[in-house]
C-alpha cells in the first residue's frame, strides 16, 4: 500500500498534468518533481503521456455534437456535486469526462447498443477490441520493464488497484514490461509481449468494469466501423474468474496460435 504522503503527492500530481503547459500550478509541480524521487518522476511522465493519449483519441472519433458538454455536466453533476467532490477540482472532472467521451464516441461508431454488423460479438466487446487495438498502435512506454511476470506485477502493485495476473501463454510470447493504461474511464494493466519480431499487447480488465460475462472462451474480434479504420487488427478476447484480457498483435494471424493457460 502506497504511503499517505504518496497518495496525496499523486492526487497532487493528477491535477496538474491535466492543466495547460503554462499554468503555474503546472509548473509549480513540474519544479517540484525531482526532489520527490524516481517514483514521482516516473508517475509525472506516465500522467502526462496518459494525457495526450486522451487528446488523441478525441481528435480520431467523431462526436455528437455538445456531448462533450454533457459529460462534463454529468461528470460535475447536480449543484458542484459528484465527480469535483470525490477528486477535487472541476479539472479532474474534465478529465473523467474526456475519458468517458472516448469510451462513449467508441460506442455510438459501434452502432451503440445495436448488435455488429457481423451479429456475432454484443458491442461492448467491439467497444474492448477497438480501444485495445488503439492502444496497440498508440502507445509503448513502459513504467516497469522485465521478462519475469512476478517482477513485473510486483513493479506495478501499487499502480493498478488490482491484482495482476499474467498468463502463461502456449505459443512462445516473452513478456517486455507492463504499466498502468485506462480504458474508457476504468483502469486497467497494459503489457507488452514478443514473439520473434512481431510485437503484442495485452490488456487485463475487471470483468465488472465491461459487462463481460466470466469464463468468455477464447474470442478473436474484428473491429468494426470507421473508427477502426482501414485494416483492423484482430483482437483475442478471453475471460477467467473476475477478469478479462485482450491481446492484440502486429501479426493477427499469430493470434490463432496463442493459447493462455493452454486453453
Amino acid at each position: 500500500m502506497m504511503p499517505p504522503d504518496q497518495v496525496a503527492w499523486r492526487r497532487a500530481m493528477g491535477e496538474a498534468a491535466a492543466l495547460p503547459a503554462d499554468d503555474s500550478q503546472r509548473l509549480r509541480m513540474q519544479a517540484e518533481i525531482a526532489g520527490l524521487g524516481p517514483w514521482a518522476e516516473a508517475e509525472w511522465l506516465a500522467l502526462l503521456e496518459e494525457g495526450e493519449r486522451w487528446r488523441l483519441e478525441l481528435g480520431r472519433v467523431t462526436q455528437p455534437d455538445g456531448l462533450e458538454d454533457r459529460l462534463l455536466r454529468i461528470a460535475e453533476g447536480p449543484r458542484g456535486i459528484g465527480l469535483p467532490r470525490i477528486l477535487g477540482t472541476r479539472r479532474l472532472a474534465w478529465m473523467a469526462a474526456a475519458a468517458l467521451l472516448v469510451a462513449v464516441s467508441a460506442w455510438f461508431a459501434l452502432g451503440g447498443a445495436r448488435a455488429p454488423e457481423d451479429g456475432r460479438h454484443p458491442a461492448n466487446l467491439q467497444a474492448i477490441a477497438l480501444l485495445a487495438m488503439n492502444d496497440h498502435l498508440d502507445t509503448h512506454t513502459l513504467e516497469v520493464k522485465g521478462e519475469v511476470p512476478g517482477e513485473v506485477a510486483s513493479g506495478l502493485r501499487d499502480r493498478i488497484p488490482f491484482e495482476i495476473e499474467f498468463p502463461e501463454f502456449e505459443g512462445g510470447l516473452r513478456l517486455e514490461g507492463g504499466r498502468r493504461c485506462t480504458l474508457g474511464s476504468h483502469p486497467v494493466c497494459f503489457s507488452t509481449w514478443r514473439k520473434g519480431d512481431v510485437r503484442f499487447t495485452l490488456i487485463q480488465l475487471r470483468l465488472a468494469d465491461f459487462d463481460l460475462p466470466p469464463g468468455l472462451p477464447r474470442t478473436i474480434v474484428t473491429p468494426k466501423g470507421a473508427a477502426a479504420g482501414r485494416r483492423p487488427l484482430d483482437v483475442l478476447v478471453w475471460s477467467k474468474g473476475e477478469f478479462g484480457w485482450a491481446l492484440v498483435g502486429d501479426d493477427s494471424s499469430a493470434l490463432v496460435a496463442i493459447r493462455p493457460w493452454g486453453r
